[in-house]
């Protein structure tokens, strides 16, 4: 199921790449925002099957990320775990190890859920463990990148439109370094006489 999870995340990369890419810059982000897709996916009036759609919960505890995993189905479990390091090895060029454990059923706020599995995340192989956060590592030029190297200013090195951004993200704004406000989406910005 482990290896099963890892071809889906191949699969899917195949057909849905760019949109599965601007999930976010490392792996926390991408469970974080996939999160908010989940819960999107819930609220769909056409979706027959509610109910197996999993509830995600991410979090950070010192040197590694917490993925809370509330599902219907049980044998899900390490494909789950497959997907993870699949997004990780595949979209980061980053080497994880994956632990899953099998919780106590789901609190009050999830009880339509019957399974809660507990997914610790750490940086490196399955082998070994660090306790530092390494950089990404990209095996096709052999260089090592950092988060520095995802911050740029140039809008081409963006992986979605400013348009798309601003129609998906309405209550935005975003600062210089300087903390001075260069952009407000259109949530943010009061309409004038003219507008109205």
């Amino acid at each position: 199921m482990n290896k099963l999870g890892q071809e889906y995340v191949k699969e899917c990369l195949k057909q849905y790449g760019k949109a599965l890419r601007s999930l976010g810059y490392n792996l926390e982000g991408f469970l974080t925002n996939l999160t908010g897709l989940c819960d999107i996916l819930k609220t769909n009036s056409n979706l027959k099957t509610k109910n197996d759609v999993p509830s995600l919960m991410c979090n950070r505890y010192d040197d590694c990320v917490i993925l809370h995993f509330f599902t219907n189905r049980e044998p899900i479990r390490f494909f789950v775990g497959g997907v993870i390091e699949g997004v990780s090895r595949q979209i980061f060029n980053a080497s994880i190890r994956v632990v899953c454990d099998k919780c106590d059923t789901p609190n009050g706020n999830r009880s339509s859920h019957r399974f809660y599995y507990k997914y610790t995340i750490k940086d490196g192989p399955r082998d070994e463990c660090h306790t530092s956060v390494p950089a990404a590592y990209n095996s096709q030029n052999g260089r090592r990148y950092s988060r520095e190297d995802y911050e740029s200013s140039n809008i081409k090195d963006s992986k979605i439109g400013v348009n798309s951004f601003c129609k998906a993200f309405p209550w935005h704004f975003v600062c210089n370094k300087a903390m001075r406000l260069t952009q407000l989406g259109s949530g943010l910005v009061q309409p004038t006489t003219r507008d109205k």
